[in-house]
C-alpha cells in the first residue's frame, strides 16, 4: 500500500510544486488533516462486532460464580 501511494506522489510532486509554488505544502498537510477529521465520522468495526461484549461477558460470569 505504501509503494502505491508513494510512486504517485514522487511522480505528481513536482507537478504540484510548480503550480502551486509554496502553498503546495498547505495541500500536503490538508490530506493527513482531513484523514484525521473523516476518521472519527466514520465508525468502522473491522470483525463485525463488538469484541468487548465478549470479555465483559466472560468477566462477569466469572465475578457471578
Amino acid at each position: 500500500m505504501l509503494r502505491l501511494g508513494s510512486t504517485p506522489t514522487l511522480f505528481f510532486f513536482p507537478i504540484l510544486s510548480s503550480g502551486l509554488g509554496p502553498h503546495v505544502y498547505g495541500v500536503i498537510l490538508a490530506a493527513p488533516v482531513l484523514g484525521l477529521i473523516a476518521l472519527p465520522a466514520q465508525r468502522w468495526e473491522p470483525v463485525g462486532f463488538d469484541t468487548d461484549a465478549e470479555e465483559r461477558t466472560r468477566i462477569e460470569t466469572k465475578s457471578r460464580g
